[in-house]
């Protein structure tokens, strides 16, 4: 008689039998589903990088969503160790897809978007698509008239580069809201 061990996940992918009994044994599984939020537990943790070590597959890589959550389908039932900005979260596995766990995230810092922008004689850079680059993220955002950029998703704290055509700034995203007003310069001007 053929044995064959295997996984849930290569067993739907399919695998190859030689013979016409066979014995398979695969472990059963569960899932990685998991929401973060800040230390509040008002914002979530959106578009941030998260690894894991699964067994099987090794680290594996994932982002969160803009709901803050990441979701890996048939892991062994453990718990698992996330690292995120160098922040270790623990969370066990789910038995359903629609089971999420939720974890308060007290060292990851959030900051809002809420710029103004504005060229080196101070005009206004109205409905403009300004580029955002900061930490393993870019995201496209539209000024109005005004030059105002709001964006209501959180995203992480630290440094970033906003880009508006051949114009460029480097700004600093707080943890506390705050508005900025940005002057874009020639990118490599002072």
């Amino acid at each position: 008689m053929q044995k064959i061990q295997t996984t849930l996940r290569q067993l739907r992918d399919g695998v190859a039998f030689k013979e016409t009994q066979i014995e398979v044994r695969f472990p059963v599984t569960g899932h990685l589903h998991v929401e973060l939020r800040d230390a509040s537990g008002e914002e979530p943790l959106v578009g941030r990088q998260v690894t894991v070590d699964i067994p099987g597959e090794g680290k594996v890589s994932l982002t969160t969503g803009d709901d803050g959550r990441i979701f890996h389908a048939d892991v062994p039932y453990q718990d698992f160790q996330l690292s995120l900005d160098s922040i270790q979260v623990s969370v066990p596995a789910v038995a359903r897809r629609s089971d999420c766990h939720l974890r308060h995230v007290p060292d990851a810092k959030v900051a809002w978007v809420d710029l103004l922008l504005r060229d080196e004689d101070n005009r206004p850079l109205g409905g403009e698509t300004a580029v955002l680059e900061g930490p393993g993220e870019s995201l496209e955002l539209r000024s109005d008239s005004r030059g105002a950029i709001v964006h209501e998703l959180a995203r992480p704290t630290g440094e970033y580069t906003v880009r508006v055509g051949e114009l460029e700034a480097k700004i600093e995203l707080p943890a506390i809201p705050r508005r900025q007003i940005v002057v874009l310069a020639a990118k490599g001007a002072g």
